[in-house]
């Protein structure tokens, strides 16, 4: 039998429906903070221009000493402010004796390219480089979302995103110096929470109760 009054059987189901989606939607644990790469093995590559090969990986240049011993790959360890993921070590003077270093920690990169030598500073120019850092997963459920340059004496530096990689570009041009053997970048990285099944589930019955007010309006 139809009810007497169908406009108001209409509006308690659609009031069930968006109760229902309010339940599934509660039942979303709030977001943790402090999202982490630690423990997480990243994959890394160093691109000099003019030059070929990924300079991370040993078999284009031998791993210094200090290394995470497993370039181009490392597991982030932070907490451990000894612990550099990625290194570069130039013995040779094809790039004037400087080291340069990606560490990665729970949610930021600190890159680091200085003198092995101040007292013997760089002329010329620094060559640009390219560096990946790729496989950046979380284990508590976050996704990249994007990089922030908190800080940097690079010019004509830039960072970008993929789903799981982070793209770092410098042009080049600049020199070490007795008085300024260092140039550095700190990163902020960016996360989201990946949907959950309770909140797909809440949206999509929120879906059905806007569409059965429409029908019944």
């Amino acid at each position: 039998m139809a009810s007497p009054f169908p406009l108001a059987a209409a509006r308690v189901a659609t009031l069930r429906v968006v109760l229902a989606a309010a339940f599934c939607l509660a039942l979303v644990p709030a977001e943790e903070a402090g999202a982490t790469l630690v423990g997480d093995t990243i994959g890394g590559a160093l691109e000099f221009d003019g030059l070929s090969g990924n300079w991370f990986d040993p078999s284009t240049w031998p791993a210094p000493p200090g290394s995470s011993g497993s370039q181009p790959s490392a597991i982030v360890n932070d907490p451990d402010p000894s612990f550099v993921e990625l290194m570069f070590s130039d013995g040779t003077c094809a790039l004037c004796l400087t080291n340069l270093d990606v560490d990665v920690d729970a949610s930021a990169i600190h890159l680091r390219w200085y003198l092995i030598d101040p007292a013997s500073p760089t002329s010329g120019g620094l060559r640009g480089f390219d560096v990946w850092l790729d496989d950046l997963d979380w284990s508590d459920g976050q996704s990249l979302s994007g990089v922030d340059i908190a800080a940097t004496s690079f010019t004509g530096f830039s960072a970008s995103v993929g789903p799981d990689s982070i793209h770092l570009h410098y042009d080049g041009g600049q020199d070490l110096s007795t008085g300024a053997p260092e140039l550095f970048a700190t990163l902020s990285i960016l996360t989201i929470p990946e949907p959950s099944i309770p909140i797909l589930l809440g949206l999509g019955l929120g879906g059905l109760a806007l569409r059965a007010r429409c029908r019944h309006s």
